[in-house]
């Protein structure tokens, strides 16, 4: 089992401060994370950029988000955590106060880049609450934070529709950086400082080339609907981020302080939890961009012609089950295994995709299907967390944490992309989304969900990796 770093527990008052300081710091990212997608149309219209060019508003956010979490990540283990989260949250402040005052969207976009910099919020947290409480209480309060990954997703996109009907789009930078700072003023009270950090050198060899093929495969993922699959550019991209993920991972393992502990990385409870988290997070980002595209397609026999605001509530039963599911899927897993608990989350996605592959006609078959959704994929989100920890010493927790947080980045940025390419795909001739191309987006989900339940079955049990055997009654 692995053991539990105490030095900084506060007492019972707080250890729940600092629960709440992280939570916020974990809201005050997540929402900017999805509140520009409703609000592409009025920026592009406002800036008179072409769509092309719009699009870089989120693939910005995302391309720094992949790069930056490990590296901060790193840096928090090597120089501490407390220090390392102000410093990322500064860089959100800054982002959301340059994305605010944009006139340009070069401006908006290198705010944008500062915002998805601070992507290491959640590793930190999850080191700091693993430094701060005991096994159990970190679990549970691990398992809940990690949820907000999802449900800070969903908020936004339910939040951006009033702004934008009422205000302008520039509100919802604003509204970002009152939050952002709020978060800060409570980190800065109410988290305690864990020690200095295992200090080292960075490595910065291993930071270059992570950087170089993760922005070659994300540049690749995010062209290929609009420029096709085939485009030798699309190509060229995506085939230097496989050869340069291959080259990274050599050159880490010659390194005598990597950024990842690629020795670490192969066992099996990492990786089988990486790649369900590539997996999981392609099915909560898809459905965050299906369901509201679907709800605002023209009325016409499928669907229902909603405005921003409307298509947002459709998000809210998703967004309310993975608040739930998170600290069921935890103590069921004290009960079972995490392991368990993981494959009943992919079964809980599988049903939400076919539900919606199906039926999606109406507003109780929606909501239905994205209640399935979010109880599955808030079980999943709040249990990876914890295979994470389990698996490493405290000294690498916040880096396996970033990673894991990337592959969920990678894993939506690529659902999301493959489902807006079915839609572009089965269009009709007017160019309108069909109920084909919804139903195959919906279905490709529920296949998706098959892969992660195999992945996930080949998961250990907990007790060979510490965790859930000293949380059994």
């Amino acid at each position: 089992m692995v053991a539990v770093s105490v030095s900084g527990t506060a007492g019972a008052t707080g250890a729940r401060g600092t629960f709440w300081a992280l939570a916020f710091a974990g809201l005050g990212y997540t929402l900017p994370q999805s509140l520009f997608a409703p609000a592409l149309p009025a920026v592009q219209a406002e800036l008179g950029a072409s769509t092309a060019a719009t699009t870089w508003i989120l693939t910005a956010y995302l391309l720094s988000a992949v790069i930056t979490t490990p590296i901060a990540g790193r840096l928090g283990d090597m120089f501490g955590r407390r220090r390392t989260l102000l410093a990322v949250l500064g860089l959100l402040a800054a982002g959301s106060a340059i994305a605010a005052v944009a006139d340009s969207l070069t401006v908006l976009v290198a705010g944008r880049v500062l915002q998805g910099s601070a992507g290491a919020v959640f590793p930190l947290a999850f080191a700091i609450l693993r430094d701060t409480a005991d096994e159990a209480r970190a679990s549970r309060r691990i398992s809940i934070l990690s949820t907000l990954m999802g449900i800070g997703g969903g908020l936004g996109v339910v939040l951006a529709g009033p702004v934008l009907e009422h205000l302008s789009w520039h509100w919802l930078s604003w509204s970002a950086l009152a939050l952002t700072l709020a978060a800060m003023v409570a980190v800065a009270r109410c988290v305690p400082a864990t020690g200095p950090g295992a200090g080292g050198r960075v490595d910065l060899a291993g930071l270059t080339a992570l950087a170089a093929w993760m922005t070659a495969l994300l540049l690749a993922i995010s062209w290929a609907p609009t420029r096709g699959w085939a485009d030798p550019a699309v190509l060229a991209l995506a085939l230097c981020g496989v050869l340069g993920a291959g080259g990274w991972v050599a050159l880490e393992h010659r390194v005598a302080e990597p950024l990842v502990d690629m020795r670490l990385m192969r066992s099996r409870a990492l990786w089988t939890a990486n790649v369900g988290a590539a997996l999981f997070g392609a099915s909560v980002f898809a459905a965050f961009i299906l369901i509201p595209q679907l709800v605002q397609s023209p009325a016409s026999g499928f669907a229902f012609g909603a405005t921003v605001t409307e298509a947002g509530l459709f998000l809210i039963p998703m967004t309310l089950a993975m608040l739930a599911a998170g600290p069921l899927g935890d103590r069921l897993a004290r009960r079972t295994s995490r392991r368990a608990v993981l494959q009943l989350s992919a079964v809980f996605v599988g049903a939400g995709s076919v539900a919606l592959m199906l039926a999606h006609a109406t507003t109780a078959q929606i909501v239905l299907g994205a209640a399935l959704l979010g109880v599955g994929v808030g079980g999943a989100y709040a249990t990876l967390a914890n295979v994470v920890i389990d698996a490493v010493p405290p000294g690498q927790t916040a880096v396996a944490s970033g990673v894991n947080t990337t592959m969920r980045l990678i894993g939506g940025a690529t659902g999301t992309q493959i489902a807006g390419t079915i839609l572009v795909a089965t269009a009709d001739p007017a160019g309108a989304s069909t109920w084909r191309g919804f139903a195959i987006a919906f279905g490709v989900g529920a296949v998706v969900a098959v892969a992660t339940l195999a992945v996930t079955s080949l998961m250990p049990d907990d007790h060979s990796f510490g965790g859930a055997d000293s949380l059994r009654p």
